[in-house]
């Protein structure tokens, strides 16, 4: 869409699950099986939603500017004709993903639209997106890249799969069975096995949008195993996913460096807003976690070399 995004912004989104080991495990067991997950979940809750459409409707700053933005955006149209393919290719020839992203990009939209608006041409436009592509999608393939797809879109179309659940005409167990079993066990295999190579060949992208996969399908199915295992996998996991292989260094002054820093700006950051996407499901998902997760300054230095960002429609990592 365009958003700018501020330091703020940055930096609450790198603090994410950078506490997470330091939780205890016998805690975090006995408060999780408390409580079912709350729904909506993952990226908003109703909350946020009834404060976001009064703000909008009191014509309140930044808020509608925001909303304007969203408006504008042609994905966010309820004229949106969704283009499902049974078969989806990242990597290699025959590439076709961008049809993926960009249905999943305006099922979101039009979701968002719904929330904050009520109005329902855009409820049954987010729904008609959803339901044409689980009544199609069985496979998605290519190189090594599939996994990166099976990894972004997978938590990108589970967040607006959560947006419409209850939604009349949304097709939620025939969705649910279609992440189940085309999104999540590209995931987990990713996880288990990282295409055959060793443990650490990947960079932590790789692992962050597996894990951020499994977490939304896991709110989104109420499959709490599924996530309590991506959730382990950042706080222990051996692969450069993990929190302390993902921010390696630690430095006086609650200063740190993220793993690809040097690199270049794109794979840097799309790491840092993987992990504080990770951290905001867990935050909304489990309020144990919300003490934790407080701003800090493990992205300052990313945040200056790369303000003001232009976020791309497309994520792009390698």
């Amino acid at each position: 869409m365009g958003l700018q995004t501020s330091r703020r912004d940055l930096l609450k989104a790198a603090a994410g699950v950078a506490a997470l080991p330091a939780l205890g495990g016998r805690a975090w067991a006995g408060e999780r099986a408390a409580a079912p997950f709350r729904h909506p979940g993952l990226l908003h809750t109703q909350a946020d939603f009834d404060r976001i459409a009064a703000a909008v409707r009191a014509g309140a700053q930044p808020y509608k500017a925001g909303w304007d933005k969203l408006v504008a955006n042609g994905r966010s149209r309820s004229t949106w004709k969704p283009r499902p393919l049974a078969t989806v290719v990242r990597g290699g020839d025959g590439q076709n993903y961008p049809q993926l992203y960009n249905d999943v990009h305006a099922a979101y939209q039009n979701a968002l639209r719904w929330r904050v608006s009520g109005d329902r041409a855009h409820a049954d436009t987010a729904s008609a997106i959803l339901n044409a592509w689980s009544a199609t999608l069985r496979t998605i393939t290519g190189n090594a890249d599939r996994f990166l797809a099976a990894g972004i879109y997978g938590y990108q179309f589970a967040n607006a799969a959560e947006l419409m659940r209850g939604c009349p005409g949304f097709e939620a167990e025939r969705f649910r069975t279609m992440l189940r079993t085309v999104f999540h066990p590209l995931n987990e295999s990713f996880l288990t096995r990282h295409n055959g190579a060793c443990i650490t060949n990947y960079w932590a992208n790789w692992d962050l949008c597996a894990i951020a996969s499994i977490m939304a399908i896991g709110v989104f199915c109420d499959d709490r195993a599924m996530f309590d295992r991506a959730v382990d996998y950042v706080r222990n996991g051996k692969g450069n996913g993990s929190i302390m292989n993902a921010i390696p260094f630690l430095h006086p002054g609650g200063l740190a460096q993220w793993q690809e820093s040097g690199r270049d700006q794109g794979h840097t950051m799309m790491g840092v807003g993987l992990l504080g996407t990770i951290a905001e499901f867990a935050a909304t998902v489990e309020r144990i976690l919300a003490a934790a997760l407080k701003p800090n300054k493990k992205v300052e230095t990313h945040a200056q070399e790369a303000l003001p960002l232009d976020r791309n429609d497309e994520m792009a990592a390698a």
